[in-house]
């Protein structure tokens, strides 16, 4: 991409104590062409406000106790026009080039919002069933994704600042869910994340450990998006007749060997 074409795009950066983390990757996107960067700032210490102030760049301070949902949410009532791209992990080493294609995507197909896919769906790897629902339904997959980039475009955010008024731990699933209130497309993009990855060892161990996965299933997504569909888990279902029948069966041979016993 052009880097002109980055003008319209702002990113969006919830900070903590990052640090020179933090730096480098603001001056690897002002490289890039991104000359629009909002960083906000949530109890970060004297190092990373010294640094967000070297590089030049927008700062929004907020509540000390505030979660960093709530944050993206006050730095996006923050822009008024143009695109945004949130980048909610700000100690990560990046793929630029995957960024950059992660963008043209957005854009190029008119996605009001849009967040990576860390598994490749292809039809060797056959969706699980709650995915092909959301297909169905939705009209994309959602397996193994992840938030830690995102792609809203200005209508979206226009929808957002009117319909989300609180942060918390599934304010992605209502940003997709007002996506889907107002008849727009959600899409998923597979974003190779081999060179993601946190940059402390701290980082790379909880990132290891971590299951966004687990966090953001279709399963809680639907439970969320439509609570009145009840799900049955079948594995569980499962367990419990090969129990039941292994008691039962058991049950049956102590009992025939007590009658064996008293007859005898």
């Amino acid at each position: 991409m052009k880097s002109q074409e980055f003008k319209k795009i702002t990113i969006l950066l919830p900070c903590y104590r990052e640090g020179e983390y933090l730096r480098r990757l603001i001056l690897n996107l002002k490289e890039r062409g991104f000359i629009k960067i909002v960083v906000i700032t949530m109890n970060s210490d004297k190092e990373t406000q010294k640094i967000i102030q070297e590089v030049g760049v927008k700062i929004i301070k907020v509540n000390t106790l505030i979660d960093q949902e709530q944050a993206i949410l006050k730095g996006l009532y923050s822009i008024k026009n143009g695109d945004v791209l949130v980048i909610t992990e700000t100690d990560a080493v990046i793929d630029f080039d995957g960024l950059e294609e992660f963008i043209k995507f957005g854009q190029e197909g008119d996605y009001p919002l849009l967040f990576p896919q860390l598994k490749r769906v292809s039809l060797s790897e056959k969706p699980n069933g709650l995915s092909k629902l959301l297909k169905k339904r939705l009209g994309f997959y959602l397996d193994n994704p992840s938030f830690s980039i995102l792609f809203i475009n200005e209508q979206m955010n226009n929808i957002v600042k009117a319909e989300v008024s609180s942060g918390g731990a599934y304010i992605f699933y209502k940003f997709i869910k007002s996506a889907i209130q107002n008849k727009l497309k959600v899409g998923v993009f597979y974003f190779k994340i081999d060179g993601y990855r946190p940059t402390t060892w701290i980082g790379r161990l909880r990132w290891k450990v971590r299951s966004n996965s687990e966090r953001y299933s279709p399963k809680k997504f639907i439970n969320y998006t439509y609570p009145d569909i009840q799900f049955i888990d079948f594995r569980y279902t499962l367990w419990v007749a090969i129990l039941g029948s292994a008691f039962t069966i058991f049950i049956t041979i102590i009992l025939k060997y007590i009658f064996k016993i008293s007859l005898s």
